[in-house]
């Protein structure tokens, strides 16, 4: 719509330049019925075009009037840095405007894509306390709290908006005409009027934060800027080696060597790395002999890795001075990972407690999380994704654990329902574990076993092991194998037989301390090698697991 009324004349567009995606997709969703496993296909199929049969791909909507939100806080400063944008010709693999039919077509493509809006406009804007608290989160490398709740900004409860009071006034104060070339040289006193309140907006703000924003004599009074030679300049970037996770003080210093005043003297970095790129150092007006730092906090996300990266500063200064980049380095060093190993049991009471799903009743299943790694994990989840919708209904399927330090374990509960009338065939499920501050995850795909109800009662005999025996899961031959007894191990009492055998792992041992649960051990694979859940409790590797149930009484 906004490039029909643009082309056509018949309206000024004002905002920010449009994504650039020019192409239509449909999606064929494609799920395997035995594993659960989905998948999908994606086809183009179409293209947008405006009138004239003219593509946005990779080009966008390019306003008339682009207004670009600026803030100034204490924290962070995001005023006059070229705005970084991510648009659909940054895709690495993304569509080319390959639909012009013929030359013209494509010159005219070319010629939008460096089209320039006939007025930029800086307003500053203030934050509401859910847009400090939103971007606090990004910034620290956190998902942001999702929240329905209003956030008026009024005692009405209507938000306002800068850039719809400004389309407001621009069409009552400014437009009187219906053509669009006429009304943006109709719009040019109104939008210098707004950018004149907004740049005093700004000097009010830094001055309250002890900078001078004063404009240079020759630029207060109207006049030329004169020359630029007497503007001499020294700095120095400090970029303290930061762990992950802690704050980085970017340190810039400036001094005027020179013998003329700086005005307006400000900078911004430039790193190929996103969290130290475009981050703005305001100093004002800089006196000769006069020198002065500015010293930026830069929150480090807990999930960086190690890394080094190099920093280009870029001067600014309303003179237009010639100020040569300054070059620095930074160094974050990566916090130690978590790692994790879990067990999973199925708790169904209401049918005897076999360990098997049964059509119709509602079963608990239990994981146990164990972080095995050096890290201590911040912000633990576990979810469970249901891949056979026909079979189950996952009530309850997504825990926050917590914080988890190294060595510890949390428990999750998920909740599932058996659906009537389907055949007896095991459930799949996927089961992620992770930490969302440190971006470590696993996945698993669970396979439950169901079938009839089993009468199971305990026994009180002594046992002996008369071969060597595997331990199985639940009262079905095709159980898994989760533990092991040698020949000759013997228990009595009135705990089940398979829970001091030894070679039982841990895993089976707390199936065998809750009659008819269903246990899996699940290692994480980690560097190469596997790390199980067991191994600090009984000091061996996996290897032990062998043999078939063969246990009978004394």
């Amino acid at each position: 719509m906004a490039g029909a009324l643009k082309n056509l004349n018949r309206a000024v567009i004002v905002g920010r330049t449009s994504f650039g995606k020019g192409s239509v997709q449909v999606l064929y969703d494609f799920k395997d019925k035995d594993s659960g496993e989905e998948s999908a296909l994606k086809l183009t199929i179409a293209q947008y075009l405006t009138p004239g049969d003219l593509s946005i791909q990779e080009v966008g909507i390019t306003p008339d009037i682009e207004l670009v939100p600026a803030r100034i806080l204490k924290e962070r400063i995001d005023l006059f840095a070229p705005p970084k944008t991510f648009r659909e010709a940054d895709y690495d693999k993304h569509f080319f405007n390959s639909f012009a039919r013929d030359e013209e077509q494509a010159k005219a493509a070319r010629e939008r894509a460096v089209q320039k809006p006939f007025e930029t406009l800086r307003f500053l804007k203030e934050e509401t306390a859910k847009e400090r608290k939103t971007r606090e989160a990004i910034e620290a490398g956190q998902a942001p709290e999702e929240d329905d709740s209003d956030d008026p900004s009024d005692e009405d409860g209507v938000t306002l908006d800068y850039q719809i009071e400004f389309c407001r006034d621009l069409v009552a104060q400014a437009a009187t005409s219906t053509n669009r070339q006429e009304q943006l040289r109709q719009a040019k006193p109104f939008v210098e009027q707004r950018r004149a309140m907004e740049q005093e907006k700004v000097r009010k703000t830094l001055e309250g934060m002890g900078v001078n924003w004063s404009k240079s004599p020759q630029l207060a009074q109207g006049q030329p800027q004169g020359s630029t030679d007497k503007v001499r300049m020294t700095a120095e970037l400090r970029a303290p080696r930061t762990q992950a996770g802690d704050t980085m003080e970017l340190a810039l210093t400036a001094h005027n060597t020179g013998s003329a005043p700086i005005y307006r003297l400000r900078a911004y970095t430039k790193s190929d790395n996103n969290i130290l790129d475009r981050r703005e150092f305001v100093f004002g007006q800089l006196g000769p002999k006069e020198k002065r730092t500015w010293t930026v906090p830069v929150k480090i996300p807990r999930y960086v890795p190690s890394r080094r990266d190099d920093i280009t500063v870029k001067w600014e200064d309303d003179q237009g001075s010639s100020l040569d980049d300054l070059h620095a380095e930074s160094d974050i060093a990566e916090l130690p990972r978590p790692a994790f190993a879990w067990s999973w049991q199925l708790v169904n009471k209401d049918s005897g407690g076999d360990g098997l799903l049964h059509k119709g009743e509602q079963v608990e299943m239990v994981i146990d999380v164990k972080n095995i790694g050096v890290g201590k994990a911040f912000d633990a989840f576990a979810g469970l994704k249901n891949l056979s919708e026909d079979k189950i209904n996952v009530k309850k399927g997504r825990m926050k654990l917590g914080p988890i330090p190294p060595g510890e374990t949390r428990t999750a509960t998920f909740v599932l329902e058996v659906k009537k009338g389907f055949e007896d065939a095991p459930v799949p499920l996927r089961l992620d574990i992770g930490d969302k501050d440190t971006y470590e995850i696993e996945h698993e795909k669970v396979l439950l076993p169901i079938g009839a109800p089993t009468q199971i009662a305990p026994s009180v005999a002594a046992i002996r092991v008369v071969s060597e025996a595997g331990i199985l899961s639940n009262p079905n031959e095709k159980a898994n194998k989760i533990a092991s007894a040698k020949k000759g191990a013997r228990e009595g009492g009135a705990r089940r037989a398979y829970c001091l055998c030894e070679g039982i792992r841990s895993a089976a041992a707390r199936a065998a301390d809750h009659p008819g649960r269903q246990s899996r051990y699940q290692p994480r694979r980690d560097r190469g090698r596997q790390r199980p859940l067991h191994a600090e409790r009984a000091g061996r590797g996996p290897e032990r697991d062998a043999g078939s149930a063969n246990l009978r009484p004394a």
